[in-house]
C-alpha cells in the first residue's frame, strides 16, 4: 500500500491544519508501494556511478507481521 495522498493534498491538508504554508516542501508521495520499489532499484541499477555493484533488490517492510519481503 502507498500513500493515501498526493504531495499536493498533503500540502492542502497541513496548510489547513496548521495554518502554515507547506507547499515548497516535497514529500515524494506515491501510490503503490512495490511500483515505487521497482522504480527505485531500477534508478540505482542504472546510474553510472554504481556499475560495480553486483546486486541489486529492494525490501518492504510489512508492519502487520514483521517480514520482508523482497521486490527485485
Amino acid at each position: 500500500m502507498g500513500c493515501i495522498y498526493s504531495d499536493e493534498e498533503l500540502q492542502a491538508r497541513l496548510k489547513e491544519e496548521t495554518g502554515a504554508d507547506a507547499s515548497g516542501i516535497r514529500f515524494h508521495t506515491f501510490k503503490d508501494l512495490e511500483e515505487n520499489v521497482r522504480a527505485q532499484v531500477d534508478k540505482i541499477k542504472s546510474s553510472p556511478f554504481l556499475k560495480g555493484v553486483p546486486s541489486v533488490h529492494g525490501l518492504i517492510y510489512q508492519v502487520e507481521d514483521g517480514l520482508l519481503r523482497t521486490v527485485i
